[in-house]
C-alpha cells in the first residue's frame, strides 16, 4: 500500500430509536480506528486498534419513536438501558467526536466503515452536519464491508449475509454482535480486517 492511499479508518456503530436521523434520534455510537498500513497478519486484530470513542445523546426535540424499533428495543433491556445512560446534548457529542477524529487521525484522511455502512453513515453525517454546520472529516467516503465480502467470498450482494461467511473471519470476535456501539464496532473492524488479510 502506497502512503498515500493510507487512510485512518473509523469503524462506527450506531444505535437509534427509527430508521432515518431527523425524524428519529441516535440513541448512542461508538467508534474505532485504525490505519490499514497498521494491519498486521500475524498478531490479532485487535491489536490494530489505536483508539476508540463512545458517545450518547438526547432525544432530538420533537422527533418521533420508530414502533417497530421500539418493540425490538424491548426484547433488549440491558443494551437499551446502555444506549440510555448518561446522555448529553448531541451538538456537545459531537464536538467531542470531531475532536476525538481530528486528533487520531494525525493528518491522514478518514474513511467510516460499517457492515452495512450504509445505515450507520446516514445517521453519523446528518448528526455532524446538523450540528456542526460543516463537511465531516470523512466527507462521502463510506467502506462497507458487505460489498467487501461479498467481492471477497464471490457471493451476490444480497447473499453476503454473515451465516455465509467462512468461520474464520469471525476469529478474535463473536459472530453476533452486543448491541454494545464500541463492542460492534470492534467486532466490525476485526471482521474487516480478517477478510482484508485473508483469514479465510
Amino acid at each position: 500500500m502506497r502512503r498515500d492511499d493510507r487512510s485512518l479508518m473509523l469503524s462506527v456503530d450506531i444505535e437509534a430509536n427509527g430508521p432515518i436521523p431527523g425524524d428519529y434520534s441516535m440513541y448512542s455510537f461508538g467508534a474505532v480506528a485504525f490505519i490499514p498500513e497498521k494491519w498486521d497478519y500475524f498478531q490479532e486484530p485487535k491489536a490494530n486498534i489505536i483508539s476508540t470513542f463512545y458517545g450518547v445523546c438526547d432525544e432530538l426535540p420533537g422527533a418521533m419513536e420508530d414502533p417497530d424499533t421500539m418493540a425490538w428495543w424491548k426484547t433488549q433491556p440491558v443494551a437499551f438501558k446502555i444506549a440510555r445512560t448518561n446522555p448529553r446534548p448531541p451538538e456537545h457529542v459531537m464536538e467531542d467526536f470531531a475532536l476525538w477524529v481530528e486528533e487520531t487521525r494525525a493528518g491522514l484522511p478518514v474513511t467510516v466503515i460499517g457492515y452495512p455502512v450504509t445505515f450507520d453513515f446516514m445517521f453519523l453525517y446528518w448528526y455532524h452536519w446538523h450540528f456542526m454546520r460543516e463537511m465531516p472529516e470523512w466527507g462521502f467516503q463510506g467502506y462497507d464491508i458487505k460489498t467487501q465480502a461479498a467481492v471477497v467470498a464471490d457471493l451476490y450482494y444480497r447473499a453476503a449475509t454473515k451465516r455465509r461467511f467462512p468461520k474464520q473471519w469471525f476469529n478474535g470476535t463473536e459472530r453476533e454482535l452486543a448491541h454494545h456501539p464500541v463492542e460492534d464496532a470492534t467486532a466490525q473492524a476485526v471482521l474487516c480486517m480478517n477478510i482484508a488479510e485473508g483469514r479465510r
